[in-house]
């Protein structure tokens, strides 16, 4: 289903200067959330987020897309954005990051990193605290955000 939203809003959100960066499902039974996250360069403000809403729900009602009622909400990735594909990986470099492994990198699962190098399959960090580059690749990415540093 996230697939299918995926291709009926991507166009829209294009059409109006916006990457949809993710999509959301969650809840049970009569009280699902649709999350939509958007983002732009310079940022997104509360009126692209209203336009896509409008346009998004017109279309999911459109299409006929949710078998139940359900809440949609679109909002920005905030400053800890989530890293998900290689181009968000691409924007992120020199930045601070904390990843989630399948597989430990120097017996961690969970790394404070930077952001080197982003290529098609792997992604190349220096570990915040030693120093240390490792070349890890998407598949053993669990989940990777932006972390802030202070």
């Amino acid at each position: 289903m996230i697939e299918r939203i995926h291709s009926l809003l991507k166009p829209v959100a294009q059409a109006e200067g916006v990457e949809l960066v993710d999509i959301e499902l969650a809840g049970g039974h009569g009280a699902k959330i649709l999350r939509l996250i958007i983002d732009k360069d310079g940022g997104v403000d509360i009126e692209d987020c209203a336009n896509i809403s409008r346009q998004a729900g017109f279309i999911m009602d459109a299409e006929d897309v949710m078998d139940e009622p359900y809440t949609l909400e679109v909002s920005s990735p905030g400053l800890t954005r989530p890293l998900k594909k290689p181009a968000d990986y691409q924007r992120a470099a020199g930045k601070l990051a904390v990843l989630r492994l399948r597989r430990p990198v120097n017996k961690r699962t969970k790394a404070l990193v930077i952001v080197e190098e982003a290529g098609e399959d792997s992604v190349t960090v220096t570990l915040k605290d030693t120093g240390q580059r490792a070349e890890i690749p998407y598949e053993d990415i669990a989940k990777a955000n932006l972390e802030i540093e202070f």
